[in-house]
């Protein structure tokens, strides 16, 4: 009986052997980041939040800082629920993924950070940006909870249909440890990574940071769903400038943020939005593939015979074989 074969570009679109997710699955990924961005683009026409370019990447100082603070909630808002429905049998979650790289519009038209401390007025400006970031993590929370209310009526497949990786659910304050682990790691690479204002250089160590933040924490406090990952670098990013402005704002006239966490403070707000937010959403989706494959090979090694159970296997060989099963025993 002859079976038919799966085309060689069909293979290799849908092949999951070794990572996380397939070519196509990453081809969907980043068409949805496109549609985030065209998102973004239409709500700052729509609310009029334009930034002069190359100074300031504060969506509290395009303009009106009530139109800005709008243009960016809409674009997560409306940036998730379309692009969930592009990349819903990837992850639940994957809506929010694109949605908050779509911030990423907003941040390229802004420069270093040190802008947003000229333009806010020194000291002063670390509180906006403090306040910047509470209220992006917010709108998160809402768009993360619109997605939670999909997969609970059904819409939306949980984590673990998508990805058959079943966790058990923790206790609360197991949750809160996590995400304190992932703040604080969070926290401790960004005084490494992050040793200047420069956009390229305070993305990235973001990046870094909260990936590397959100794969420590589970590798020792595996927790669902996703929320209490990402949200680590957002309190770290809210301590970081709450932190400056009460100890390292001597030199914020000068755009030089300073104090002990005073490299948390060189990125921006739409960083630990965007990237973080991101970045910690990919370690978690990698973490919950290495704690499937684990489990399974648990799973194997519990099912497979053990030695004792094999030796005790030796004389009923013996018996089967004849006279020369023993011979046969002894060499095997």
């Amino acid at each position: 009986m002859n079976e038919e074969t799966a085309p060689p570009l069909h293979t290799w679109l849908h092949d999951t052997r070794g990572r996380t997710f397939s070519r196509a699955q990453k081809l969907i990924l980043l068409i949805g980041v496109i549609v985030a961005f065209g998102v973004a683009n239409a709500s700052q026409r729509i609310f009029n939040s334009d930034a002069i370019r190359g100074f300031s990447a504060s969506v509290l100082q395009h303009g009106s800082p009530t139109r800005g603070a709008v243009a960016a909630g809409v674009t997560i808002i409306a940036g998730t629920i379309v692009t969930m429905l592009l990349a819903r049998r990837i992850r639940p979650d994957a809506g929010l993924f694109c949605a908050a790289l779509g911030l990423l519009y907003f941040r390229f038209q802004g420069s270093s950070t040190r802008f947003a401390l000229f333009t806010g007025g020194g000291r002063a400006a670390y509180l906006t940006l403090a306040i910047e970031l509470a209220i992006l993590s917010a709108v998160l929370l809402v768009a993360f909870a619109l997605l939670y209310s999909a997969v609970r009526a059904g819409v939306l497949a949980d984590d673990a249909t998508t990805d058959g990786c079943t966790m058990e659910v923790e206790k609360f304050d197991q949750k809160l440890l996590c995400t304190l682990t992932v703040a604080v790691v969070t926290t401790a690479i960004m005084m490494i990574l992050c040793q200047s204002d420069r956009p390229g250089q305070a993305i990235w160590s973001v990046f870094i940071a909260s990936f590397a933040g959100t794969w420590c924490a589970f590798r020792f406090i595996p927790v669902v769903p996703s929320v209490w990952y990402w949200s680590g670098p957002l309190i770290a990013g809210i301590v970081g400038y709450l932190f400056t402005y009460a100890r390292g704002y001597q030199d914020a006239e000068i755009g030089q943020p300073l104090g002990y966490l005073g490299a948390l403070a060189r990125a921006m707000p739409l960083d630990y939005a965007s990237v973080g937010v991101a970045g910690s959403l990919i370690g978690y989706w990698g973490g919950r593939r290495h704690h499937r494959i684990k489990v399974e090979e648990a799973e194997a090694e519990a099912a497979a015979p053990s030695h004792e159970a094999r030796r005790r296997q030796v004389p009923v060989m013996s018996h089967e074989f004849g006279p020369v099963g023993p011979f046969l025993c002894l060499s095997m």
